[in-house]
């Protein structure tokens, strides 16, 4: 971020963030952990790893796909069981962290998401939004999980509303 925040053409006062999916997690990440950020645009993201991989929510057969998901997670985070994995799973899970995010949050979901469900997305919006800090949700109708790659007409929108976001709260300097 250093780099960026000293770099000839970027203006500093105008740092921005966006990603998609897990990138959009890992933008919520950033701008809990660096000033520098002024606005963040998440695109579906999931917001408590914890709750979306408890298997017990799960009927048949969908609690087997989810245990081989968790499974998968925990070698990833190094972990060598679910308590241990956990802990890791809950310090990075944004709804856990969203009282450290300062900037404005847009929050780009599909209405009918099944990777990770829109009430995740709720919930977060609301978390922020009640620990005072600026969050709007824009909920994409009829719309699953990485829409804007899949139909060009729902992305155009959603695209629309962040342009409009990230004008709003990104403003041009004139002097610049």
């Amino acid at each position: 971020m250093k780099h960026l925040r000293n770099h000839p053409r970027v203006d500093p006062n105008r740092i921005g963030v966006l990603g998609y999916s897990r990138g959009a997690i890992v933008s919520l990440q950033i701008a809990s952990e660096v000033p520098a950020v002024k606005a963040v645009v998440a695109y579906y993201p999931l917001a408590d790893f914890e709750e979306w991989l408890d298997v017990e929510r799960y009927s048949f057969p969908k609690s087997l796909l989810f245990k081989w998901i968790r499974g998968r997670l925990i070698k990833e985070v190094g972990a060598s069981s679910w308590e241990q994995a956990r802990l890791k799973f809950r310090e990075t899970s944004p709804i856990n962290f969203a009282s450290r995010i300062q900037p404005p949050v847009l929050l780009i979901h599909g209405e009918k998401d099944r990777t990770f469900p829109l009430a995740q997305a709720q919930r977060l919006c609301q978390t922020l939004q009640s620990a005072g800090k600026n969050c709007e949700l824009f909920v994409v109708s009829g719309a699953g999980h990485v829409f804007n790659f899949k139909d060009k007409e729902k992305g155009k929108i959603a695209w629309e509303k962040t342009i409009q976001f990230l004008d709003r709260h990104l403003p041009k300097n004139p002097s610049r």
